[in-house]
């Protein structure tokens, strides 16, 4: 029999010097992503934390929600992530999370400020149920 479960923190880090969307990675590595396993659903909550040290001004954002993976390799967020904006300084920053299903992983992706570099980190739990 194979293992029909995975639980586990993963844990997101991405620097940004301007405010063009892009992609968090798994322990801030290049590339690395949270890829699903082929006809499964994982549940996440997760907390997403950035910091400009120039101007002081901090962020913290706070998600729930689901994305599968069916055996055809079609990957899709279940209904809508919850987003919650607990604190926000620079309303121009932001962090989104959808579907790569192109690479059948969850992408965490950030927006931080247009001048200064931003430090985002996320911290998200994850609970997999494997068909």
């Amino acid at each position: 029999t194979s293992n029909k479960q995975k639980l586990g923190i993963a844990s997101y880090y991405r620097s940004t010097s301007n405010s063009t969307p892009i992609e968090m990675f798994l322990g801030g590595g290049s590339g690395s992503k949270l890829i699903l396993t082929a006809s499964s659903v994982l549940a996440f909550t997760g907390i997403v934390t950035a910091r400009d040290n120039t101007s002081g001004d901090c962020a913290v954002y706070k998600f729930e929600g689901a994305i599968k993976r069916d055996g055809a390799n079609n990957t899709a967020i279940v209904g809508t992530v919850n987003k919650t904006v607990i604190a926000e300084e620079d309303t121009s920053w932001d962090v989104n999370i959808t579907a790569n299903d192109t690479d059948d992983s969850l992408k965490v992706e950030v927006t931080g400020d247009a001048t200064n570099i931003t430090n985002f980190v996320g911290r998200f739990d994850i609970v997999e149920t494997i068909f």
